[in-house]
């Protein structure tokens, strides 16, 4: 199962990427500069979130074995 979701009003890119041999989910939003990102991984629980905003760096990174998560402003 594959499914890709790609909009472009006034340069925003949302993709949305979905495997079921691996849960894969990639969201980008490009806006006025803003990046985000969220990408979710089914074997090892693995999610980076990451916001671009007016020099804003958001990084959230969760793994299954340890937990680690790390913010930057």
């Amino acid at each position: 199962m594959h499914i890709k979701l790609v909009l472009h009003p006034s340069g925003a890119h949302i993709k949305l990427v979905l495997h079921e041999s691996e849960a894969h989910i990639k969201l980008v939003l490009y806006q006025s500069g803003a990046h985000m990102k969220l990408v979710l991984h089914q074997s090892g629980a693995h999610i980076k979130l990451i916001l671009l905003q007016s020099g804003a760096h958001m990084k959230l990174v969760l793994h299954q074995s340890g937990a680690h998560m790390k913010l930057v402003l």
